[in-house]
């Protein structure tokens, strides 16, 4: 798999490989793909509890929310995620702690950016907290 695919390079291959290859053949590709992402330092994992997966499920979640402690900020900036935005960034959600080939328990989203304000209570955050956001940009693989 070449390096630097982008968003849509990786959602052609992979409506290619499903309209064209057999079941399999299209979890095997999916695995490659998103193992490579995360070699490439262009995947973020975001575990979540059943409301909050079937919000983005559903379409109603589009943020995610985390508290700007040290840990998080120095993890978005250790792997420059920040910088990579303009090659595309794959946000992984996952329902718990699935097994590693269970997509039916991951949503896969572009990430659009990375912003540190107040979110929204409907989406889970706590009036007058501050936290450091994630905003989702269009769902991929559906």
């Amino acid at each position: 798999m070449k390096p630097g695919l982008t968003i849509s390079e990786i959602q052609h291959l992979l409506n290619i490989t499903f309209l064209n290859e057999s079941k399999e053949r299209y979890e095997q590709v999916r695995m490659e793909i998103f193992e490579h992402l995360k070699k490439e330092k262009r995947l973020i994992v975001f575990h979540l509890k059943e409301k909050w997966f079937r919000m983005y499920q559903n379409g109603e979640k589009t943020e995610e929310y985390r508290e700007p402690i040290e840990k998080w900020i120095l993890h978005i900036a250790k792997h420059g995620y920040q910088l990579r935005l303009q090659d595309g960034i794959v946000a992984e959600l996952d329902l718990a702690y699935p097994k590693k080939d269970d997509f039916s328990r991951k949503l896969f989203f572009q990430i659009e950016n990375f912003t540190v304000g107040f979110g929204d209570m409907r989406l889970g955050a706590e009036p007058g907290k501050v936290y450091y956001i994630t905003k989702m940009g269009r769902r991929l693989l559906v």
